[in-house]
């Protein structure tokens, strides 16, 4: 349902916002996904922050549709795409988290230069999703750079404890 009265948004600029949409509403499957996988192997302090990372994409997500209905757009809900992770151990599942928001970071790379020539306000509403992703790097970064060459279980469930276990939950709180 358009909204009639409203500063409304070109068809090129909500184009461009569902395509981010469905990149974001993919991310909330597949960190959600990564919770299971991470359950069902036994690190259940990665699970509980791979669920917090799904709700973190679902924040994007709203926020975008958000926009979205403030320029008079009814956003179209993307279909639920199944993600394909080679979960083996924990490693795998944050080296596929890292390569998800590099490819997420790209998008919005690629789609920001072209939302600046089509509707400035929806441009400067995607430079602060560029900054999330900016963070979101950086953390992946890290967290991968642990991680890499974490071959072995035991490591692996060393790191995860080092990472997330009780003592980093009491000072983040």
């Amino acid at each position: 349902m358009e909204n009639k009265l409203a500063f409304t948004l070109p068809d090129k600029a909500k184009e461009f916002i569902e395509e981010l949409m469905n990149e974001e509403f993919f991310a909330i499957s597949f960190y959600t996904y990564l919770s299971f996988c991470c359950t069902s192997k036994g690190y259940f302090m990665a699970s509980k922050w791979a669920m917090k990372e799904s709700e973190s994409e679902r924040n994007h997500f709203t926020r975008l549709s958000e926009f979205l209905q403030t320029r008079g757009v009814e956003p179209d809900v993307p279909e639920a795409e199944s993600p394909k992770i080679e979960f083996t151990d924990l490693r795998s599942g944050i080296k596929a988290a890292y390569e998800l928001e590099i490819s997420l970071t790209q998008k919005y790379n690629e789609i920001i230069p072209l939302m600046f020539k089509v509707d400035i306000m929806a441009y400067l509403k995607l430079c602060e999703f560029m900054q999330v992703q900016e963070y979101a790097l950086k953390e992946m970064g890290e967290l991968w750079s642990m991680f890499e060459n974490a071959e072995s279980d035991q490591y692996q469930r060393q790191l995860e404890q080092q990472r997330w276990g009780e003592q980093n939950e009491t000072i983040a709180s």
